[in-house]
């Protein structure tokens, strides 16, 4: 009578199923998207509207679209990155669980049928060997490629299993790799954030209300705003400011210099910047122009050691070796002896009608002029040398020293700029009117700069060349008009403002965060496809095959004998020792007919089994 197949219901395959797929989506998936959440959720706002109109900062500068700026700790990002490569590795067995099922039944179909589809028994190792995962079958596979007398091709069945541990295991190391790029490349940096705020602060500078802006053209007197003119003596308004500013020492005002398409301006500014603030006002700036023309007017022909004329036009001519200025040894304004410097200001670019030529109507006080023109004189006790006299312009006189002459133009504008991250940007400046030029020289016209304009002549001639000894001339005249302008001005409301705040946060590079993420997904869908072709495989049933399908199921077949043989859900169960039963006890002996080693079965501490239950090692 033929034995019948003891039958039981089977149950537990979908569980290890779906344990499985579990054990594989939720922490690549998860981890993916925990990484990616926190540096999406924490990603800083780089967007133009952060900044205040004309204040927007250059973000090409602080951020790169290749990357993202998380105000998060980089640590704790590299750390959940590297989660991904230590898990996936270790993931691979439960993507081999899941095949196990679809290869156990495709082996029980083969079985029913000879032929080349089953496998060695070389090849039933190694398939047994890729159900524990790792990369020792996949070495030992490539050494059974090299074998010169193996049976034909590999079974389908274990080639299977070949290829999907080869797939996660590359994809594993993949996954490190990749985290170890991210890994090299993420790091903490500095990046300027900003906040707009309603404008607090008065940074600006302008002339204050009243005498000084009120006055129309035809009632225009620049004695009710910044000169007070005595029977005896001339009066500078805001003198005291005005000599702080010029010392570099006033904590209220200061004078900068900029450039505008490379021309430079001197404006009036605030002494103090808060550090973290970006702003954008209005103020005043003078540009003043000058060229050389001592060759023009004969500077240094006929001299001698007590004479160097020179004849510009019929209002400018003299003699710089006494000094002697339009037959004057003193200034005609402000009555002062002339030294080694000085100006004398026109009312036209060719200095032919001088500015201190009054009327009954009018003076230099009342005639508003912009731009302002001036000559300017110097005759310094530094030896000239053969670079600086080479065009002609500057001259070195008989007795020594270096002597030059300069015709100038400085107009005054009204600008408006903006004051970002410590550097000055779009500005914008318009000329201002006839009554503005005329206030800003009229500390110059009145000697209150002489010192300073002297002290600018020995400076300019230190240059060789005499272009940019005339500019630099040029832009301490610009820096001189304004400070002695600062006494009379008033601070103006800021345009716009915005608070600039230096924030540490991780920059995170686009390519290998996506690519990590890429992997991971890649590697959880995987784990999905696994998953549907081991549902597809009648589970139920394979159950007890894959579990037999094991280095346990082996061992079982070898030791339990008809225990191995019984319906199972589990691999222990097969075993005597888990039901409390006696157990026996594997031992290695030598072989005496052979010579190599077997494994005996002992049924007691000294007894071997009186049936061969010996394999050979291999």
């Amino acid at each position: 009578m033929a034995a019948t197949r003891e039958k039981k219901p089977h149950s537990g395959g979908k569980r290890i199923i779906f344990a499985s797929l579990a054990l594989i989506v939720v922490p690549m998936i998860g981890l993916a998207g925990l990484l990616l959440g926190l540096v999406l959720v924490n990603n800083v706002d780089k967007s133009a509207d952060r900044s205040s109109g004309s204040l927007t900062l250059d973000w090409r500068s602080e951020f790169d679209s290749g990357a993202y700026y998380v105000n998060f700790n980089p640590t704790t990002l590299v750390t959940i990155a590297s989660w991904s490569s230590t898990v996936a590795p270790l993931l691979a067995v439960c993507a081999m669980i899941l095949v196990s099922f679809p290869i156990a039944q495709s082996l029980k179909a083969n079985s029913q049928m000879a032929g080349s589809e089953l496998p060695t028994p070389f090849q039933f190792s190694l398939l047994l060997d890729c159900f524990s995962a790792g990369i020792t079958p996949l070495w030992n596979a490539l050494s059974y490629w090299q074998w010169p007398q193996k049976e034909g091709a590999m079974a389908s069945n274990v080639r299977n299993a070949l290829t999907v541990l080869a797939t996660f295991t590359a994809l594993g190391y993949t996954i490190a790799g990749v985290d170890t790029w991210l890994h090299l490349v993420m790091e903490a940096v500095n990046i300027e954030l900003v906040d707009v705020q309603v404008p607090s602060q008065a940074l600006g500078r302008g002339l204050p209300d009243g005498p000084c802006s009120g006055q129309t053209a035809a009632g225009f007197d620049a004695g009710d705003c910044i000169i007070s003119l005595g029977a005896t003596s001339v009066f500078l308004t805001g003198a005291n400011e005005a000599a702080r500013v010029l010392s570099n020492t006033s904590s209220t005002n200061a004078v900068y210099d900029m450039y505008i398409d490379y021309t430079h301006f001197a404006y009036l500014g605030p002494a103090i910047i808060p550090s973290n603030l970006d702003y954008r006002a209005e103020s005043l700036a003078i540009h003043t122009q000058c060229r050389q023309m001592g060759k023009q007017c004969n500077l240094g022909f006929n001299q001698s050691g007590t004479s160097e004329p020179f004849h510009c036009t019929d209002a400018f001519y003299g003699d710089l070796a006494q000094p002697i200025i339009n037959g004057d040894d003193t200034d005609a304004v402000s009555g002062l002896a002339f030294r080694s410097a000085g100006i004398v200001f026109y009312r036209d670019a060719s200095l032919t009608q001088l500015a201190n030529k009054s009327t009954e109507t009018e003076s230099f006080l009342t005639r508003p002029n912009n731009p302002q023109h001036l000559a300017a004189w110097a005759k310094v006790e530094l030896g000239a040398t053969t670079l600086q006299t080479a065009d002609g312009n500057v001259v070195k006189p008989t007795r020594g020293g270096t002597s030059w002459l300069l015709n100038c133009s400085a107009t005054a504008y009204e600008i408006t700029y903006s004051f970002i991250n410590g550097t000055l940007q779009h500005v914008t400046a318009e000329v201002a009117n006839g009554s503005v030029g005329t206030i800003l020289a009229a500390g110059n016209y009145y000697g209150f700069g002489k010192v300073a304009l002297e002290t600018a002549a020995y400076s300019a001639s230190q240059y060789n060349n005499t272009a940019q000894m005339a500019d630099a001339w040029a832009r301490a005249y610009s820096r001189t008009a304004m400070a002695l302008g600062s006494g009379i001005m008033t601070a103006r409301a800021d345009l716009e403002e915005q608070l600039r705040s230096s924030r540490l946060v991780s920059r995170v590079p686009k390519a290998p965060l996506y690519t990590l993420v890429a992997l991971n997904t890649v590697y959880a869908v995987l784990g999905f496809v696994l998953a549907w072709l081991a549902l597809s495989s009648n589970p139920s049933e394979t159950n007890e095959l894959r579990e037999k399908l094991s280095t346990a199921g082996l061992v079982a077949f070898c030791f339990e004998g008809d225990r191995a043989e019984r319906v199972v859900d589990r691999k222990r169960q097969m075993f005597a020792e888990y039901e409390g039963a006696p157990s026996s006890r594997v031992g290695v002996e030598e072989n005496i007919y052979h010579g190599g080693y077997v494994f005996r079965l002992r049924h007691g501490p000294h007894k071997a089994v009186s049936y061969d239950m010996s394999v050979v090692g291999q």
